[in-house]
C-alpha cells in the first residue's frame, strides 16, 4: 500500500466531534478549524498550510467534515473535495437521522470507513476502476434522490390539486348555502312587509271609524 495522503478526518455536528480517524497527532489543525467554523454556512473549502491543506465541507444541519491532507498530494483539491464528498454520502447513508442526537464520538464506529475511504483516495491512480465505480455508485445514489424528490414534489402536486378541488367544492356549498339563505332574507323581509301594510291598514280603518264617530255620522244614520 501506498504512503497514506490524506492525514486525518473528522465529522461534527457543529463543534461536536461525532468520529474522528487517521493520525491524531495532526488533529490540532483541524479541531481548530472546526471550532472556527461560522454554524449554519454552507460551504467547501481549503486552507493551505506549511506542509499541509486543510479542507472542510460544511451541510445544512450543522454537518461539518474536516480533513488534512499531505501538501504534495498530486491533485490535492479534487482529491480531497472527493474523498469529502465521498465520506458525507456514506456518513448520511448510515446516520441520516441519528447523528444530530448522538454524543461526543458517539458514531467512534464510522471510523473504520473513514480509514477505508483515506487509504482509497491517498492512491488514486492504483485504483481507476473502483474510482469510476464509486463515482457511479455516487452518481446512482444523486439520481436516486433526485427521483425520490420528483415522486416527493408530484405527490405535494396531487395533495395540493385534492385541496384545490376540496375548496372549490366548499364554495360551491357555501354558494348555495348563501343563496338560500338570501331567499330567506328575501321571503322574511316580504312577510315583514306584507304584515307591516296589514297593521297598517288595520290603523287607517280605525281612525276613520273612530273619526266617524266623533263627527256623529252613525247618529244620524240611527
Amino acid at each position: 500500500m501506498s504512503e497514506r495522503k490524506i492525514l486525518f478526518c473528522l465529522i461534527a455536528h457543529y463543534q461536536r466531534i461525532l468520529v474522528s480517524a487517521g493520525d491524531q497527532s495532526k488533529s490540532k489543525p483541524s479541531i481548530s478549524l472546526l471550532a472556527s467554523l461560522p454554524p449554519g454556512v454552507v460551504n467547501t473549502k481549503s486552507i493551505p498550510m506549511e506542509h499541509h491543506m486543510l479542507f472542510y465541507d460544511s451541510s445544512e444541519g450543522g454537518l461539518n467534515i474536516v480533513c488534512m491532507a499531505d501538501k504534495e498530494t498530486p491533485r490535492i483539491h479534487s482529491v480531497c473535495v472527493s474523498f469529502l464528498q465521498d465520506v458525507k454520502k456514506r456518513f448520511l447513508d448510515e446516520y441520516r437521522h441519528l447523528y444530530q442526537q448522538s454524543s461526543v464520538n458517539g458514531l467512534a464506529d464510522f471510523s473504520r470507513i473513514i480509514e477505508q475511504r483515506m487509504d482509497f483516495w491517498s492512491n488514486p491512480q492504483s485504483n481507476t476502476i473502483d474510482r469510476v465505480q464509486d463515482k457511479i455508485e455516487r452518481t446512482k445514489g444523486i439520481m436516486v434522490d433526485n427521483i425520490e424528490k420528483a415522486i416527493e414534489r408530484q405527490e405535494n402536486i396531487d395533495v395540493l390539486v385534492e385541496r384545490t378541488y376540496e375548496l372549490e367544492n366548499q364554495s360551491q356549498v357555501f354558494k348555495q348555502t348563501s343563496n338560500q339563505v338570501k331567499n330567506q332574507m328575501w321571503w322574511k323581509n316580504k312577510k315583514m312587509m306584507c304584515i307591516l301594510i296589514c297593521v297598517v291598514l288595520v290603523i287607517i280603518i280605525i281612525l276613520i271609524v273612530v273619526l266617524l264617530a266623533i263627527f256623529g255620522v252613525f247618529s244620524d244614520i240611527h
